[in-house]
């Protein structure tokens, strides 16, 4: 289990596609407080308000009565469609809100993504205290970014929604373009802080490319929209995350999401180029500071834990010498400086790396369990394995790894002792079987 998200309304259970939805993305759906769950457990919640007469009173009355009230989490808002202008207005103050032509994969999807923009929040205020702590360099000055319109990228043919979602946008002056490949060449060219699509068909290539970026590690906390006379397009924008609009809802509170959106998609950018910038001085500082700020990470983690359920992993990596090759100086440089490099094109901006030494590093991977941290060790070592050193020489080495997830209750210490008696297990056990296959 990932997170548990809690179900908050006045009208019963929710509904099994959606329960399904949650549990074949690693959630679990509670229901404060007829199980006798505590809500403040929750990472995020959903609230249903599509039957309520008055959405905006009945969401803001289920948070007051949850505990979950100015909590820190994600809230997602399942409202009707045909709601009047002011009552979408004021319901957009209590959360995210998902109308009811989104299907119960929309309603998750969109849960995740806005929990993966929190996590970046989380990770980097973590990593700004332990920045703080260990006097770790680190860039702060994207964190305040310069006051200034939003800049939003609109791509689609013209159109009369075209045109009608270009009007109430004018405000923000976006920035307009024809086709996918010139919305590609538009974002290598230019940070965005929004994206809305277009699109003229359902086969059209925006929606293959909206997939696209919302997986692309550099492009994922970019917040996309999507407009069409096709319901059919709105849902399958829907269903990937995106926040999506047929024609009879394209107004000022459009414009406004978009606006707002794109503010959090401007500090979501600066949240990534600051972890990035501790990541770079974590891996180039002094042991001493490493291990002084991998301490305050995992004693951070910790605290956090003991207040929320959500777990956190370490995997471990060491690299072990192929037998009967010789490595040469230059061999050994290139891999001493390579390794943590190398891990970061397989890692999250929120999973913190820390050498141990020229050939073992540790990662710290928060809100992630063990299933979870298995697939990114598996994708550490096929990015490990496949390098090569010099002219298209094989590496040397042979990347071993190992994971470990916190277990309530356990230390620091104890922690990392456990990750470094498997690793060592594992390595010897990797050299017994590669001599024995010799």
């Amino acid at each position: 289990m990932r997170a548990r998200i809690a179900w908050l309304s006045e009208h019963g259970k929710p509904e099994p596609t959606l329960v399904n939805a949650a549990r074949s993305a690693g959630y679990e759906l509670i229901l404060p407080p007829a199980l006798g769950i505590n809500p403040a457990i929750a990472r995020a919640a959903i609230i249903d308000v599509r039957r309520s007469a008055t959405p905006a009173c009945s969401a803001r009355d289920l948070l007051n009565k949850s505990a979950l009230a100015g909590r820190p989490g994600v809230t997602v808002i399942l409202a009707r469609q045909d709601l009047k202008l002011s009552e979408r207005q004021a319901l957009q103050n209590s959360g995210n809100i998902v109308f009811d032509y989104a299907s119960s994969t929309a309603v998750i999807a969109r849960l995740r993504q806005q929990m993966r923009i929190n996590s970046l929040a989380e990770e980097a205020s973590e990593r700004l205290k332990a920045a703080m702590n260990t006097a770790l360099p680190a860039d702060t000055a994207s964190l305040t970014p310069k006051k200034q319109s939003p800049s939003i990228l609109f791509a689609g043919a013209p159109s009369p929604i075209t045109a009608s979602a270009l009007y109430h946008l004018r405000a923000y002056s976006p920035v307009s373009v024809l086709t996918a490949g010139q919305t590609l060449r538009a974002l290598e060219n230019k940070n965005f802080d929004a994206i809305v699509f277009s699109p003229s068909e359902e086969n059209d290539l925006l929606y293959a490319l909206a997939r696209t970026l919302m997986r692309h590690a550099r492009f994922s906390t970019i917040p996309i929209f999507a407009v069409s006379q096709n319901m059919e397009i709105v849902r399958a924008f829907s269903s990937i995350g995106a926040d999506a609009y047929p024609s009879e809802i394209i107004d000022n509170y459009f414009a406004h999401r978009v606006g707002r959106a794109a503010q959090r998609g401007r500090l979501a950018r600066g949240l990534r180029h600051f972890l990035h910038s501790t990541r770079n001085a974590i891996m180039s500082a002094s042991p001493a500071t490493s291990a002084t700020f991998f301490a305050t990470q995992i004693h951070q983690l910790i605290r956090r834990r003991s207040m929320d359920p959500t777990p956190f992993s370490m995997i471990g990596i060491t690299l072990v010498a192929k037998p009967n090759t010789t490595t040469t100086s230059n061999t050994e440089k290139i891999e001493s400086a390579e390794l943590a490099e190398l891990c970061t094109k397989a890692c999250r901006l929120e999973d913190a790396i820390v050498p141990l030494n020229s050939k073992s590093i540790v990662i710290i991977t928060p809100s992630t369990n063990w299933h979870d941290a298995t697939r990114i060790a598996a994708r550490l070592t096929g990015v490990l394995a496949g390098r090569t050193t010099g002219d298209n020489n094989p590496s040397a080495y042979i990347p071993v790894t190992d994971i470990v997830e916190h277990k309530a209750g356990e230390g620091a210490q104890a922690l990392l002792a456990r990750l470094l008696d498997q690793l060592r297990t594992s390595t010897r056990h990797f050299n017994t079987a590669l001599s024995s296959s010799l």
